[in-house]
């Protein structure tokens, strides 16, 4: 696969996973902003997927809110193998 369109894949499962995880919590995006230690603009650039959060947002996620590292990764996986198959 691509470099660009493993980027894709990263941006698409990270931003969905890491929307999910913050309504899993209740949290707004305020706040989890706040506890990626990120502003609100980069969070919502984030969420929406304009953007991939940064090396150490992500370390930040990985380490201290993702309920299910392992599950995200497997998405990651499942969603490059999906689109190697489409291919």
């Amino acid at each position: 696969m691509k470099d660009k369109k493993m980027h894709s894949v990263f941006k698409e499962v990270i931003t969905e996973h890491i929307k999910a995880t913050r309504k899993e919590l209740g949290l707004t995006q305020a706040e989890m902003a706040t506890k990626l230690q990120i502003d609100l603009r980069t969070y919502c650039n984030i969420e929406s997927g304009r953007s991939l959060c940064g090396t150490m947002t992500l370390l930040i996620y990985l380490l201290y809110i993702c309920p299910d590292v392992n599950g995200l990764l497997e998405g990651i996986r499942n969603r490059k193998d999906e689109k190697e198959k489409s291919v």
